[in-house]
């Protein structure tokens, strides 16, 4: 229930940003909001700026709505990310660690080279191209998939 709440509430949240800070002054909506989220923000600390925000914004005058909502803009930004986390299948794993990929040819030089092999009809002539670079690597894997329909 209080998913769906706060996804709610974002959406009010982008709807007062197309129609302006004025149309959540002294409006029940938002009201209704303030204490939802002051009462969800009893469990889940995290919430207690976003609330505070929200009391801001409808305790606001004109002049101030404006800088108001930005921040409250910011916050539920923050928010969507944290619900896209909820609800992912399985558990989480660390990422394995990628090889340690290397650049060690200066620009100049492996440019010249992709250059090369991009207009190379066969790889022999590109056979002894060093690999570890790997800004050669996109390059060279084509010239592979040349080679292996030419043979065919």
């Amino acid at each position: 229930m209080s998913r769906e709440q706060l996804r709610t509430f974002i959406t009010d949240v982008d709807q007062l940003m197309a129609a302006g800070a004025s149309a959540a002054l002294n409006n029940p909506r938002w009201r209704k909001h303030s204490k939802f989220l002051r009462e969800l923000s009893q469990q889940i600390a995290t919430l207690v700026p976003l609330a505070d925000a929200v009391d801001r914004l409808v305790n606001a005058n004109a002049a101030e709505g404006g800088k108001i909502l930005l921040d409250l803009l910011l916050l539920t930004r923050q928010l969507r990310v944290h619900l896209l986390n909820v609800g992912v299948p399985g558990e989480l794993t660390e990422i394995p660690p990628s090889k340690p990929w290397k650049t060690p040819l200066p620009i100049d030089t492996a440019k010249e080279l992709v250059d090369k092999m991009r207009k190379a009809k066969n790889l022999n002539a590109c056979d002894t191209v060093s690999q570890d670079d790997i800004r050669l690597r996109s390059a060279f894997l084509a010239l592979q998939k040349q080679r292996a329909a030419t043979a065919k």
